[in-house]
C-alpha cells in the first residue's frame, strides 16, 4: 500500500530553547507588558527540504524599459546655453544694483524658490554675510516690520548664520506674548512661520513663533476661499514647510505659483523656466544611464520576489542632489538605492534566518571565495553588489587617489547586520522597546550607506579627512537617517505589517505606552520635529564640513518627507508621488508661444504682456494692461481684425491690435483668473474657462465680417461714460452670456475646453491630478456624455476641425489591461443563478468584409453626389479659403451613432470601450482618439 503526502496547514511559535530562534535583546518588565509571542503560519509538507518563502505581492514597475530609452528633450545645445548666460548675466546685475537690502534678500529668496540659486553661490554669499555682519555683529539692526526681519533670518540661518532667536522679541508685548496686530499682517505670519523651522533646541522664542502662527494660518485657511498667490504660499506652507521640501520639486511648484504673480519679473521666471527644462534633459540622461546598468544586473527579471524600482530609486538621487554638476554622484546612488531595495527584500520577505545569517556573514568578509555556500538567489545578489561598489571605489581611487573601499565595506556590512536583527526580531516574536528599535533602524533604513558614498563623490576629501570624518559616523548622518525612518514609519508601517514584518516604531511606541496609534503616530512626528532642530544645530556648529555634504544630508531628510507624505511612496508605484516623478521627469515647461491662428500673424502671451508677431521684420505689436490686470490667455475672431483677452481679473478686453488699443471690456460674473479663451469655428460663440470651476459661453454680438468697424460705432454711440465705465458699456453689446457649464457635483476645475467643428458641441477635460474624463455638452448645457480614459492627468484635447473626431493626451503612456470579456461582441451581464452556455465563437474578430456584407446597406440604392446640404461649413469665409470644409459632416452625427448618446463608433458602444488608447513615444504621453466611424 503506497503511502500519499498531502501538505497540511500547522503554526509554529517561537521557542527560546531554540538557538536559532533565541529571543534578542532583553525584556525588561517596567517597560513591557507581559506580550503574547508572535504567530507564525505556513504551508508545509512531508518533504524535508521544500522550504516555503513569504511573499510581498509587489506589484510590477510601471515604467517599460523601452519608455525610459525613448526619452528625448530639446533643451539642449548652444542655443539655450548662450540664452541661459544672457539671462544669469541679467540677474547678476540686479542683486548688485539692487538699491536696498531687502530688495536683494526678496531676489534671493525668489531664486531658491525656483531652483536657480546654485547659479549665483558666490554672489548669494558676498550679500549675506555683509548683511549679517552689518546687523548682527555690529549690532547696527533697527526696528524693521516682520516680514523683512523673519525673511532676513531665514536667509541667514540656511546659510550657516546664526542668527539670534532674540530679533523676535520686538514683536512681544510685556507678557512674552506676540502682538495682538499681527494677526492681521498675513503675509508677516506666513514668514514667521517659514523661519521658526529653522531653530535648534532650546530656542523657546521660535518654538512659540511656529505655535502661534500655525494657528492664525490655519484659522485663516479655513475662513478664506481666496485662490491668490499669497493664499496659495500659506496652504503650501501648513501642508509641509518650506525647509523640509524636496528642493526639485519644490521649484516645480513654484514657477507655476509664481507666473501668477501680479509683479512677477519675466526674466527670472523665463530663466527658471529655461533652467529646469535643460536639468530635466541631464536627468533624463542620467535616468536612461541607470535604467541600462539595471537591466544589464538582471536582478529585476532573476528576483522576481524583489520591487522593481528604478524609477524610484533614480528619484532618490534626484532628490539628494539635482544639480547639473552632479551627474555621476547620481548616477552612483541610482544604483546604491536599487541594491539596497533588493537587498532589503532579501531580508523582509525571502530568505530565511538560515540563508540570511550566511549573506550577512559572506557581505561582512567581503570575499567570493565564501559565495560558493549561499543559494542561487544570494549569488545573483551578492555578486551584483561586490562589482559595483568596487567599481565606485575604482572610480574614486582613480579620480581622487583615496582608496575608500574599506569605508563602502563596512557601511554595507553594517547594513546587514541591522537587517538580520530586525529578521531574528520577526522570528523570535520579539517586540523591542522604542529606543531600541531605533538603535538599529537608524542604520537599516540605509541612509548611511547612502550618506557614505555619496561623501566621497561631492567632497573630494583627502585620504586624511576621509579618515578622520569617517572614524564614526557624524551626527549629521544619524540624524538625516533618523528622519528618513521615522517618515518611512508614518508613511509604510500598514503595508509592511500586512505582508509580515517587525513592528516599526509606531507599533513599538503603542506596546511600551499602551496609548493608541494616532497619538503614538503624533509622538513620532514630534520627534521628526525635534530631529530637525538637531540636523540644524549640526549646520551652525561645523562649518568646516562640507556644505554640500550637509546639503545632500538634508536633502535626504527632505526626500523621505516626500516619498511617504502620501505613503509607501517607494513600494507603491502608483500614488501621489507617481505625479511628482512626472513633474520631475517628464512635464516641461513650455516656452511663451501658445497659440497660433492666423496665416500671417500669431501672438504669445508670455503671462505679463501680450504680443503681436508679423513674418520678421516687418514689425512687433505689443500691449500689456500692467498689474494687477496681467493678461493670461487670449486668441483671435474669425477674421482676425479684432483679439479677445483675458486677464487675471476676470475680464475680456477686445482690442485691435493694429493700434495697440483697448475698445471693450466683459467683466465676468466671478472675476476669477481666465485660464482659456477660445471662439468656435463659426466665430459665433467666445468660450472662456476660468479658475471658478464653471465653463462659460458668450454670444458674440459683433458682426462676423468688419467686426472692428463695428467696434467703432459703437464706441461713439456710447457718450455717457468714459474710462473703464465706457469700455463696459461697449463690451455689454459686443458678448452676451449664453451659458455655464459644470459638475456641479465634484466641483472639477476644467482643463482645454473647446468647440467641435460645427460648435454644436462643448468639451472640457478634467484637471483632477489622476482623473482621464472628457466631459461632452450640447451647445444648451445638456450633458451628453464622460467619457473616461485611464487614471492619470489628461494634458489636452481638442475636436477634429472637420470630422467628428477628438484627440487627447494623457501623461504617461501607460498600456491599461482590460476586461477583455467586457468586450465581447453581444456581452451581457448573467442573472446570479442563471447558468453560462460557452459559444465557441463569441470571442472571434468579425473581419471588416464580413461586417459590410452583413449590414443592412442596400447597395443597389442610387446615391446623389452632386447635391451639398447647406451647413456651417459649406461657406467658409472668402479670405481664408478652407476647401476641406466641403466636405464635412455635422457632428449632431456624433451623439446619434448609438443609443447612449456617446461620440464613440457604433463598434465602439457595442464592445463598451470608451476609448482607443494608444501609447506614443513622443514625451511619453498618450494620445487617445474617440471617433465615429
Amino acid at each position: 500500500m503506497a503511502l500519499t503526502h498531502f501538505a497540511s496547514s500547522f503554526c509554529t511559535l517561537p521557542t527560546l530553547a531554540s538557538p536559532s530562534r533565541a529571543l534578542v535583546g532583553p525584556v525588561s518588565s517596567k517597560n513591557y507588558r507581559s506580550l503574547p509571542p508572535k504567530v507564525r503560519c505556513m504551508v508545509a509538507t512531508e518533504a524535508a527540504d521544500q522550504i516555503v518563502r513569504r511573499s510581498a505581492n509587489y506589484q510590477s514597475s510601471i515604467w517599460e524599459y523601452d519608455f525610459v530609452q525613448s526619452l528625448t528633450s530639446k533643451y539642449k545645445g548652444e542655443p539655450y546655453t548662450a540664452r541661459t548666460k544672457k539671462l544669469k548675466a541679467e540677474i547678476s546685475m540686479r542683486l548688485a544694483n539692487a538699491s536696498k537690502p531687502l530688495d536683494q534678500l526678496e531676489l534671493i529668496d525668489t531664486l531658491q524658490r525656483l531652483g536657480l540659486s546654485y547659479h549665483f553661490v558666490d554672489e548669494i554669499e558676498s550679500i549675506l554675510k555683509s548683511l549679517f555682519d552689518e546687523n548682527h555683529i555690529q549690532n547696527t539692526k533697527t526696528a524693521n516690520d516682520l516680514y523683512a526681519t523673519a525673511l532676513e533670518f531665514r536667509l541667514l540661518r540656511q546659510h550657516g548664520y546664526k542668527v539670534p532667536q532674540e530679533v523676535f522679541n520686538q514683536f512681544k508685548d510685556e507678557q512674552g506674548n506676540f502682538r495682538a496686530w499681527l494677526h492681521d499682517d498675513l503675509k508677516g505670519m506666513l514668514y514667521l512661520y517659514e523661519a521658526s523651522h529653522l531653530l535648534v533646541e532650546g530656542e523657546s522664542i521660535l518654538d512659540g513663533a511656529r505655535d502661534f502662527t500655525a494657528k492664525n494660518l490655519e484659522n485663516y485657511v479655513k475662513k478664506c476661499n481666496s485662490s491668490g498667490y499669497l493664499s496659495k504660499l500659506v496652504s503650501h506652507a501648513l501642508e509641509l514647510p518650506l525647509a523640509w521640501r524636496m528642493l526639485r520639486l519644490e521649484a516645480h511648484w513654484f514657477i507655476n505659483v509664481y507666473e501668477t504673480k501680479t509683479d512677477m519679473e519675466p526674466v527670472l521666471l523665463e530663466l527658471a523656466k529655461l533652467d529646469f527644462n535643460m536639468v530635466q534633459a541631464l536627468h533624463q540622461e542620467d535616468l536612461k544611464h541607470s535604467a541600462r546598468w539595471w537591466k544589464s544586473t538582471g536582478l529585476g527579471e532573476k528576483l522576481d520576489f524583489a520591487r522593481d524600482r528604478l524609477m524610484e530609486n533614480f528619484f532618490w538621487a534626484v532628490g539628494v542632489i539635482f544639480e547639473p554638476q552632479f551627474s555621476n554622484c547620481r548616477r552612483m546612488l541610482a544604483k546604491v538605492n536599487s541594491l539596497i531595495t533588493t537587498i532589503d527584500d532579501v531580508y523582509d520577505v525571502y530568505g530565511t534566518l538560515d540563508e540570511l545569517e550566511l549573506f550577512t556573514d559572506v557581505v561582512v568578509r567581503w570575499d567570493l571565495n565564501f559565495m560558493d555556500q549561499l543559494p542561487h538567489y544570494m549569488k545573483l545578489c551578492f555578486l551584483s553588489l561586490y562589482n559595483s561598489v568596487n567599481e565606485m571605489a575604482y572610480d574614486i581611487l582613480k579620480d581622487q587617489g583615496v582608496d575608500i573601499l574599506p569605508y563602502l565595506k563596512k557601511t554595507w556590512a553594517d547594513l546587514c547586520k541591522s537587517y538580520l536583527l530586525e529578521a531574528k526580531w520577526y522570528y523570535s516574536g520579539y517586540t523591542p522597546s522604542l529606543q531600541e528599535y531605533l538603535d538599529n533602524a537608524w542604520v537599516s533604513i540605509s541612509a548611511p550607506v547612502i550618506l557614505v558614498h555619496a561623501y566621497f563623490y561631492v567632497s573630494s576629501p583627502t585620504p586624511e579627512e576621509a579618515s578622520h570624518f569617517m572614524e564614526e559616523y557624524p551626527d549629521i548622518i544619524r540624524w538625516s537617517s533618523m528622519i528618513l525612518r521615522l517618515a518611512d514609519d508614518l508613511g509604510t508601517s500598514s503595508y509592511e505589517l500586512k505582508r509580515g514584518d517587525v513592528s516599526k516604531s509606531i507599533q513599538c511606541y503603542m506596546y511600551e505606552t499602551e496609548v493608541s496609534e494616532e497619538k503614538a503616530r503624533d509622538h513620532i512626528k514630534n520627534l521628526i520635529g525635534n530631529t530637525w532642530k538637531k540636523i540644524n544645530d549640526y549646520r551652525f556648529a561645523n562649518p568646516r564640513t562640507s556644505q554640500t555634504f550637509i546639503g545632500v544630508a538634508m536633502n535626504l531628510a527632505r526626500m523621505a518627507q516626500c516619498m511617504y507624505q502620501y505613503g509607501d511612496g517607494h513600494g507603491v508605484g502608483d500614488l501621489e508621488t507617481k505625479d511628482r516623478r512626472v513633474d520631475a521627469y517628464f512635464k516641461w515647461f513650455p516656452e511663451s508661444l501658445e497659440k497660433i491662428n492666423s496665416n500671417q500673424q500669431f501672438f504669445s502671451c508670455p503671462v505679463d504682456v501680450v504680443m503681436w508677431y508679423k513674418e520678421p521684420p516687418r514689425g512687433l505689436g505689443y500691449y500689456s494692461d500692467g498689474p494687477p490686470y496681467t493678461p493670461t490667455a487670449a486668441c483671435f475672431n474669425k477674421f482676425g481684425d479684432l483679439d479677445y483677452v483675458g486677464n487675471s481679473k476676470g475680464e475680456i478686453l477686445i482690442i485691435d491690435h493694429k493700434s495697440i488699443q483697448v475698445h471693450a471690456m466683459v467683466p465676468t460674473p466671478a472675476g476669477a483668473v481666465i485660464k482659456n479663451i477660445v471662439f468656435s469655428r463659426d466665430g459665433q460663440c467666445l468660450l472662456i474657462n476660468s479658475n471658478v470651476r464653471t465653463i462659460r459661453i458668450y454670444e458674440n454680438l459683433l458682426p462676423l465680417k468688419d467686426g472692428l468697424t463695428a467696434l467703432g460705432d459703437l464706441n461713439k454711440t456710447v457718450d455717457e461714460a468714459a474710462g473703464v465705465e465706457k469700455m463696459k458699456a461697449v463690451g455689454s453689446k459686443c458678448l452676451a452670456l449664453f451659458r455655464e457649464f459644470q459638475d456641479t457635483i465634484t466641483k472639477v476645475h476644467w482643463k482645454a475646453p473647446c468647440f467641435s467643428g460645427d460648435g454644436e458641441w462643448v468639451s472640457g477635460g478634467s484637471a483632477s491630478k489622476g482623473e482621464y474624463k472628457i466631459y461632452i455638452w450640447d451647445r444648451v448645457g445638456h450633458l451628453e456624455n464622460i467619457l473616461e480614459g485611464p487614471k492619470e492627468a489628461l494634458i489636452d484635447l481638442a475636436w477634429h476641425p472637420v470630422h467628428p473626431i477628438i484627440v487627447s493626451v494623457s501623461l504617461t503612456g501607460m498600456d491599461h489591461t482590460e476586461n477583455w470579456s467586457a468586450f465581447a461582441p453581444d456581452f451581457k451581464e448573467l442573472e446570479e443563478d442563471e447558468e453560462y452556455v460557452d459559444c465557441e465563437d463569441e470571442f472571434d474578430l468579425i473581419p471588416e468584409t464580413v461586417k459590410v456584407k452583413e449590414s443592412d446597406i442596400n447597395e443597389d440604392d442610387d446615391v446623389d453626389i452632386l447635391t451639398v446640404e447647406k451647413d456651417a461649413f459649406t461657406n467658409p469665409c472668402p479670405d481664408v479659403p478652407e476647401q476641406q470644409d466641403k466636405c464635412v459632416g455635422s457632428s449632431s452625427k456624433l451623439m446619434g451613432s448609438n443609443n447612449s448618446g456617446s461620440p464613440l463608433s457604433e463598434e465602439a458602444g457595442q464592445n463598451g470601450q470608451a476609448m482607443n488608447h494608444a501609447s506614443s513615444p513622443l514625451e511619453g504621453n498618450t494620445i487617445c482618439i474617440f471617433k465615429d466611424s
